[in-house]
């Protein structure tokens, strides 16, 4: 089979999409999407500044005469900011860089987020500033974590190293509320970059392989082994050795899931519980290759912490529906499975396609329902968003506007060709119920 393909550019408002998925197998595609539009400010640099997020605790506050450019000199004109926050729980792609640390004493090991913010200034004529020598600046980070464990009281602070391409430690930051009763970690920072409150955690290894459909070990060495953990924001990497098989590394006493990465293109998907022991799995991480006519399709689905339980849902030929209570299969019909289900927040929700079984024209329809019923905040504003995954092109799908009290989201169809070809069509409607798309 092939992937035909599409290009779809958005622009609502404030904020602006590009969506794209290039056709053929395997190699990557560059997906962007910015769900909180940039909007610099600007102040007076001689005098102190607090710098809110606007319906948020994330803050920076400056005192007066700390900031210069590169060379020591001071700024010319006011200073222009942009201030971010970057909510890890929602998507980890939100953070720079791989989460791993050098902590004070040299070593490198993986950590979670609990919330990180970003910001730049730059002076009237466009140079960036950075603290004068021996200033800090007090920076307020939104808490944002999936664990229903309590916060720590303290806990460590980290910065990206755009050089390194690491995060460094540095630093204590304390938890507080606001007067709304939500939670922030505040601490000084030496430096104006990305920071993180974080958490290092302790490990366990998790051992298991990859294979194809048909159960049979892939001997292929150097597939990327990725767990990211449900109820924490932290996530490591690993290969395969040449007979298949992996060793990756995980939090303790927590939920994860774990996925294999070829050339882009991604295996099922598998959701375990860890203990404070290694853990050998009985199954394998499986990929397409081995079946007449495969393809390689994942399609996840993440949001925040309301509405608790969205459902994602394939529906096609055949009174064909995928989905929470119906999960598939990946090595017998429909050889389509709802890998990882949700119903407490954050998801994520993944499903895995490997064939398309119809003998004509077919049309699968993928969709988002809001079975909370919960309209308060509601798909768009959770927010939820898709990532599809097609032999390694990735396309990433975000809500129409106008939700209102529509149950479903329609995110797109996927129309097979009497040929075996197909293609992806972005739907991007609401609806009351379901509606089919055959």
């Amino acid at each position: 089979m092939f992937f035909k393909s599409i290009l779809l550019a958005l622009s609502i408002g404030l904020f602006s999409f590009f969506l794209t998925a290039c056709g053929g197998g395997g190699g990557s595609t560059n997906t962007s999407i910015n769900p909180q539009p940039s909007n610099p400010l600007s102040f007076d640099p001689l005098l102190a500044q607090t710098l809110q997020i606007p319906e948020s605790n994330a803050s920076v506050l400056l005192s007066a005469n700390t900031l210069v450019r590169e060379d020591g000199s001071l700024p010319v004109g006011n200073v222009v900011f942009d201030l971010k926050t970057l909510n890890p729980a929602v998507s980890l792609n939100n953070l720079p860089g791989d989460l791993f640390v050098k902590t004070a004493g040299n070593s490198i090991v993986p950590f979670e987020s609990l919330g990180a913010l970003r910001v730049t200034f730059t002076d009237s004529e466009g140079n960036p500033l950075k603290l004068i020598a021996g200033a800090n600046a007090l920076f307020r980070i939104s808490f944002a974590n999936k664990s229903a464990n309590p916060p720590a009281a303290t806990v460590p602070l980290f910065y990206y190293d755009e050089i390194q391409q690491l995060w460094i430690e540095e630093g204590v930051a304390s938890l507080l509320t606001d007067d709304t009763g939500a939670q922030f970690y505040e601490g000084n920072v030496s430096n104006l970059s990305t920071w993180t409150a974080g958490n290092i955690y302790s490990q366990i290894n998790i051992i298991s392989c990859v294979e194809d459909s048909n159960d049979t070990p892939l001997s292929i060495e150097n597939v990327k082994i990725i767990s990211e953990g449900i109820d924490y924001s932290g996530k490591t990497e690993s290969v395969s050795d040449a007979q298949g098989n992996y060793s990756v590394a995980v939090k303790q006493n927590a939920e994860v899931l774990i996925h294999g990465e070829l050339n882009g293109v991604k295996s099922s998907t598998i959701k375990i519980n860890t203990s404070t022991d290694d853990q050998t799995l009985v199954d394998c991480l499986k990929f397409s290759s081995g079946l007449d006519g495969n393809v390689n399709i994942s399609i996840k689905a993440s949001w925040g912490a309301s509405p608790v339980n969205l459902d994602a849902s394939l529906r096609g030929p055949n009174n064909l529906n995928v989905f929470f209570n119906l999960r598939g299969s990946l090595i017998e019909s429909p050889f389509i499975q709802l890998d990882v289900v949700d119903t407490d927040g954050y998801g994520p929700e993944v499903m895995t396609i490997f064939k398309f079984e119809n003998n004509g024209l077919a049309v699968y329809r993928y969709t988002i329902s809001n079975f909370s019923i919960n309209f308060d905040v509601g798909i768009t504003n959770s927010p939820a968003t898709v990532e599809l995954n097609v032999n390694g092109d990735v396309t990433v799908f975000t809500p129409p506007p106008e939700e209102g009290t529509n149950l479903i989201w329609n995110v797109f169809d996927i129309i097979v060709d009497t040929d075996g070809a197909f293609t992806i069509s972005p739907v991007n409607t609401w609806s009351p119920i379901f509606v089919d798309g055959n």
